[in-house]
């Protein structure tokens, strides 16, 4: 019997945890089929009728359109028969097409729920958590605001977590006077903060701060930001490289000297939750440099790292110029920082909370009667 994994996009660059939390699922014996909507190497594609690629779906119909498109594409699913529970990887649409697949089924159905669908999309989280057997959080602040949505509803805490084996702890190198090498990685959307981390690199910049920041990320505020940099005289030490595979993007974290979160909480509530790019960083040795946004806090404070209140732009630069400075504090920060990781963010570790429900789903779906 299988669990089938509903996502907008697999694979995706910006959420690696989604692949490294199926690995790890694999690895214990769940058999997982993956369908995305823009489905790639690894995934089979859920059809979306033309019409709705045309069309905009209002808020108050979102959830029963996807859901009559989840039981349409089960309805049509070939072998179907074997799957035993739907699992959504995000509590927006795709929660709402495992919905529909899953009546259409008469399976249970889960969903996790991350940052934007749960501040900004989640106006019908109460009815979903309602419907599902159960849901899952990566951040605390993720399950208190489910809990606050439907106090009777299950909801586990499953933060994400690494394969430590493939990411080598290895200490920086400190050379007074020379170029700091400073690494940012977000997609470029308000909430990331990057303006906010211009604004320290000019104030850096202004004071003869020797520094060259690589910002890696796709994403809707890029000409801003391109904009912002010229304005702000940056071009010759601040690079907009694009989305880069995750491959590319840690090896630049390797030889970096810092990595910077400069986030923020959107204008339009939404904020990000554990950024897995501070958990890889850490796992490199790469001592990181954040903003109190949204869940940092789960993994980061002041012994792992150098924590800034979010929008302080002098905050940011200060403590980016402490990490240069101070490369014995950097040192002991970037290794508890790693032992942090190991004791609490190991997705071998972590996925067994998730497993054991998945289990639980199939064992109780192999003893039903057709």
């Amino acid at each position: 019997m299988r669990i089938a994994y509903i996502l907008d996009s697999y694979p995706s660059l910006s959420e690696t945890f989604l692949a490294r939390e199926i690995a790890a699922l694999r690895v214990r014996g769940i058999e997982i089929t993956i369908f995305a909507i823009h489905a790639g190497d690894g995934a089979t594609a859920i059809p979306i009728p033309p019409f709705l690629r045309a069309t905009k779906i209002f808020p108050q119909t979102r959830t029963r359109v996807w859901k009559k498109i989840g039981a349409h594409w089960w309805n049509g699913l070939p072998n179907r028969q074997s799957i035993a529970h739907v699992h959504a990887g995000f509590a927006s649409h795709p929660a709402a097409l495992a919905w529909g697949a899953a009546e259409a089924a008469n399976v249970s159905w889960s969903f996790s729920a991350h940052a934007r669908d749960i501040w900004v999309e989640g106006d019908d989280l109460s009815e979903k958590l309602g419907a599902a057997r159960f849901a899952t959080s990566c951040t605390r602040a993720g399950v208190e605001a489910l809990h606050a949505k439907n106090e009777q509803s299950e909801i586990l805490y499953a933060p994400h977590g690494l394969e430590l084996l493939k990411f080598p702890f290895q200490e920086r190198e400190w050379r007074r006077g020379g170029v700091m090498k400073l690494l940012s990685v977000g997609r470029l959307v308000e909430k990331k903060g990057f303006a906010i981390l211009l604004e320290s690199l000019a104030q850096l910049r202004r004071e003869n701060f020797l520094f060259a920041m690589t910002i890696i990320g796709q994403g809707s505020e890029r000409s801003n930001l391109q904009r912002q940099i010229q304005q702000l005289r940056l071009g010759g030490c601040v690079r907009l490289a694009g989305a880069l595979p995750n491959g590319e993007t840690l090896a630049m974290m390797q030889r970096a000297h810092a990595l910077v979160f400069a986030g923020v909480a959107a204008r339009d509530g939404d904020r990000d939750g554990l950024p897995n790019v501070l958990l890889e960083a850490a796992a490199l040795g790469t001592p990181i440099v954040a903003t109190r946004a949204g869940s940092v806090t789960d993994f980061a404070d002041e012994n792992t790292a150098w924590l800034c209140a979010p929008n302080e732009a002098a905050s940011l630069a200060r403590a980016i110029a402490e990490v240069w400075r101070g490369g014995e504090i950097a040192r002991n920060k970037a290794a508890a920082a790693r032992a942090r990781l190991e004791a609490n963010f190991s997705v071998a570790s972590n996925v067994e909370a998730l497993a054991t429900k998945f289990q639980s789903a199939i064992d109780t779906r192999e003893s039903t009667p057709e």
